[in-house]
């Protein structure tokens, strides 16, 4: 297991990635950091994780490899893109 303080700082690094790769698209994006809209601070919105049977109150699963090779966290970001593709 990840200690706390390396567990914090991948969080930080995900979320600076996440902002970092959707401002290169000039996506609309939500608040990251709206607990409303993400409960568990891990860069994807609960509604999206609730709707593919992910935990929106565990931040461990943006990095959660689903079905289709991608982590979580790749998929929403994907996901979030593809509008402007």
């Amino acid at each position: 297991m990840i200690p706390a303080m390396d567990q914090d700082a991948l969080k930080k690094l995900c979320a600076e990635a996440a902002l970092a790769f959707v401002e290169k698209l000039d996506v609309p994006f939500y608040c990251f950091h709206d607990v409303d809209v993400m409960a568990d601070a891990d860069g994807i919105a609960d509604a999206w994780e609730l709707a593919r049977g992910l935990n929106p109150k565990d931040a461990r699963d943006n990095t959660r490899v689903l079905a289709s090779g991608y982590t979580a966290i790749e998929e929403y970001l994907n996901e979030l893109a593809r509008p402007a593709l």
